[in-house]
């Protein structure tokens, strides 16, 4: 039985995802690149819906942990991606306002992505 009380997405956010990283799971099509884009994917879903400042330091955050294997180059790319995907989502999505709380992610070799998440109204 639905719960009349609870609001549902408008859309089907898991799918919303999975278009908003298409392009790049379309460039990147390993199964561990997959894995990756859709974990930023999901982040960039969430930042998306902060302000501009609240952004700039979730990036600030999210650059001073990264390990220090990764250099400068490899930061400026995960930004740019970052970057790309918070504007697909506002381009795609711009008035679906739900945080995602959890996903389950499934990918198969054969490159098939099951996706399922767990949102609320922001």
């Amino acid at each position: 039985m639905m719960n009349k009380y609870k609001k549902s997405p408008p859309i089907k956010i898991s799918d919303a995802i999975l278009r908003m990283a298409e392009p790049l799971i379309r460039k990147y099509p390993k199964r561990e690149r997959i894995v990756v884009i859709i974990d930023l994917a999901i982040f960039s879903w969430n930042v998306s819906l902060t302000t501009e400042v609240k952004r700039e330091e979730i990036e600030k955050k999210l650059i001073d942990q990264m390990p220090d294997a990764f250099d400068a180059t490899d930061i400026a790319s995960i930004i740019e991606q970052t970057d790309f995907l918070i504007e697909r989502k506002k381009e795609l999505y711009p008035d679906i306002n739900y945080l995602i709380v959890s996903h389950n992610l499934s990918v198969e070799d054969s490159g098939q992505v099951s996706l399922d998440v767990n949102t609320i109204k922001q």
